[in-house]
């Protein structure tokens, strides 16, 4: 993404870490990698979510889809 968060405000920051609050990670037999992927024992249930992405804008989240992908999906259409 290339954008520094120093500036960013608390609201910002938190709508942000909402697209990864359901990473986990799995360590493997080599000693550099690790296995990440989507926690849903984090997952919200059946309640949805709100996130913020870097330009500011707010989403909804759906329990259905992973937020990740949410966010991957923007990413492609802003770059």
């Amino acid at each position: 993404m290339g954008e520094r968060t120093d500036n960013w405000s608390e609201e910002k920051l938190a709508g942000m870490s909402v697209f990864f609050s359901q990473i986990s990670y799995k360590p493997t037999r080599e000693w550099k990698e690790e296995i990440v992927g989507r926690d849903l024992s984090r997952a919200p249930g059946n309640e949805e979510k709100t996130a913020i992405f870097p330009d500011g804008t707010s989403v909804r989240l759906s329990p259905d889809k992973g937020p990740r992908a949410v966010f991957a999906d923007w990413s492609r259409n802003h770059q």
